[in-house]
């Protein structure tokens, strides 16, 4: 370091003058708002979703895939709910206690616009009726068997390990982190 004294309202020495501690009230308030305000727009700044938000605004047929994560606080068998007899008789096999009875679901039964392997069939929770039109109007769908694989994998392959795993495969903690991120780990 030079022996030359400080001089505070120099512009080029303000870095030096604040790591020194003989920064004058100013040079430190202009750095701190600097700082603060590189620190709050960093996030927004890399945060690709703002891209996607603005993109939205001005298209005309724009459309998105909202997921909803509810960190375990939603009985999955419970808000879609087999509808076909084969597989609600499975459901109700599982779950006698907590099965939705059959009478209650015929209001919520969705109408599948791909068709359904066997027959398959359908309804949401009678508590979720409200959004059955816009499922039957294709502006909404279920994606059923989501998860963190990387490809589909039978027991014998996961026995084998003779396919591509996610890491930690039985951690719920640690899948959850792995689907939020959107990028195999």
């Amino acid at each position: 370091m030079s022996n030359q004294p400080i001089q505070p309202n120099k512009p080029s020495n303000i870095h030096q003058s604040v790591y020194t501690g003989q920064a004058s009230r100013r040079e430190f308030l202009k750095l701190g708002s600097a700082l603060s305000v590189t620190g709050a727009a960093a996030p927004w700044a890399l945060n690709l979703s703002t891209i996607g938000a603005a993109a939205a605004q001005s298209a005309t047929d724009y459309k998105a895939i909202v997921c909803f994560f509810l960190f375990g606080g939603n009985d999955y068998a419970n808000t879609v709910i087999p509808y076909d007899a084969a597989n609600y008789a499975l459901y109700q096999g599982l779950r006698p206690n907590l099965a939705t009875p059959l009478a209650n679901l015929a209001a919520t039964a969705l109408a599948s616009t791909t068709g359904l392997p066997a027959g398959r069939q359908y309804a949401l929770a009678p508590e979720l009726a409200p959004l059955v039109p816009h499922f039957n109007a294709g502006k909404a769908a279920v994606m059923l068997n989501l998860g963190t694989l990387r490809q589909p994998t039978t027991k014998a392959q996961y026995t084998a390990r003779s396919v591509p795993l996610p890491p930690k495969l039985f951690s719920h903690n640690d899948q959850q982190s792995n689907w939020q991120s959107g990028l195999a780990e």
